[in-house]
C-alpha cells in the first residue's frame, strides 16, 4: 500500500498522464531511482559527455577526411589514391559496432594503453573524475567514431578535387605554369 502510493499506481491512468504531461511542461522529469538525484540532471550530465564526444569525432573525421580525400584526389589513380579509396570502402562496409569491438579488443585489451569501459572510473561521480580519467576514457570511442566517420567525408572530397582539377580554369592555370599542391 505504501508502495503504491509512493509510485502512484493506484492512481487512474488519464491522471498518470495528465500529471506527467503537466511536470513535463515544468521540466520536471522525477527523481532516478538508480541515481537518486533529479532526472533532468542526470540526462544533462550523461548528454554533456555524448556531445564532447559528437564534437571532438566531428572535428576529427573532418581534418582527417579532408586531408585524405584532397592527397587522394591529388594523386588520382596512384597508390595513395587506391589504399585511400580501399580503406574507405573496407570502412564504410563494416559495421561501426564491429570497427568499435575491433579497436576495444586491440587497444584495451591485447595493449591494454585504454580502460575498457564506463565514463569515468567505477566509483567514482563524474564531477569528481580527473581530466586524465576522464579523457583516458574518451580516446576509444572518439577514435571509432573519427575513423568511420572520415570515410565519406574523403571520398566525396576525392570526387569533387578531382572533378575541380578537371575544369577550364584548372586547365587555365596549369597553362600558366601553375603545378603541384599550389595547382590544388
Amino acid at each position: 500500500q505504501i508502495l503504491e502510493n509512493y509510485f502512484g499506481t493506484n492512481v487512474p491512468f488519464t491522471t498518470k498522464i495528465f500529471h506527467w504531461l503537466l511536470d513535463l511542461i515544468h521540466l520536471n522529469l522525477g527523481t532516478s531511482l538508480i541515481y537518486r538525484a533529479p532526472v533532468i540532471d542526470i540526462i544533462l550530465d550523461k548528454a554533456s559527455a555524448s556531445i564532447v564526444l559528437m564534437a571532438i569525432s566531428w572535428i576529427l573525421s573532418g581534418i582527417i577526411g579532408f586531408a585524405l580525400g584532397v592527397v587522394a584526389g591529388k594523386n588520382k589513380g596512384s597508390w595513395i589514391d587506391k589504399a585511400v579509396k580501399v580503406y574507405c570502402y573496407a570502412i564504410q562496409s563494416a559495421p561501426s559496432f564491429w570497427v568499435g569491438m575491433l579497436i576495444l579488443m586491440v587497444f584495451a585489451v591485447y595493449l591494454g594503453w585504454f580502460p575498457i569501459g564506463f565514463g569515468v572510473p567505477i566509483g567514482v561521480k563524474s564531477t569528481d573524475a580527473t581530466f586524465v580519467e576522464w579523457a583516458s576514457r574518451l580516446v576509444l570511442p572518439a577514435m571509432t567514431l573519427s575513423l568511420v566517420g572520415l570515410a565519406p567525408i574523403a571520398m566525396y572530397t576525392r570526387n569533387e578535387l578531382i572533378q575541380v582539377l578537371s575544369s577550364d580554369y584548372v586547365l587555365f592555370a596549369k597553362s600558366r605554369g601553375e603545378k603541384g599542391w599550389d595547382l590544388v
